[in-house]
């Protein structure tokens, strides 16, 4: 199940640095992570793997929120969950919610791994992030 949804994860990492977003790898990642839904509903981990699906596989921003905020109320202290929480905030523009968000992220990141989250704090003021 939880290794349904890090190879979704990992399909999010590939799409946006070193793959090409293609139909089949958007579709590998959609199956794997309802596949890991399917084997256990409440999993925290599958819901944020089809949240990234959503944000990087369709641009669908709302129904990746919807899948973050389930992710976060059973990982209360992932960094991802907040710093996913805080990217599609910001696209909304919802400075003051984006901003809160980020911070979480940063303060639940170990400090060799912050550079996304501190990006985004970095750029207030950008209309859109876009991957790729």
């Amino acid at each position: 199940m939880l290794c349904h949804s890090r190879a979704t994860r990992s399909w999010k990492v590939g799409s946006c640095t070193l793959f090409e977003r293609t139909p089949e790898r958007r579709e590998k990642a959609r199956t794997l992570a309802e596949r890991a839904l399917q084997l256990q509903p409440d999993l925290p981990e599958a819901h944020l793997a089809r949240g990234f699906s959503y944000y990087y596989g369709d641009n669908n921003y709302d129904a990746a929120l919807k899948e973050f905020e389930i992710a976060q109320r059973g990982l209360p202290n992932e960094s991802e969950v907040y710093l996913a929480i805080g990217a599609i905030q910001r696209r909304q523009g919802k400075w003051a919610e984006s901003t809160a968000n980020l911070e979480k992220a940063v303060e639940f990141k170990s400090e060799g791994r912050l550079g996304a989250a501190k990006s985004h704090l970095q750029l207030p003021d950008a209309a859109e992030l876009r991957c790729g």
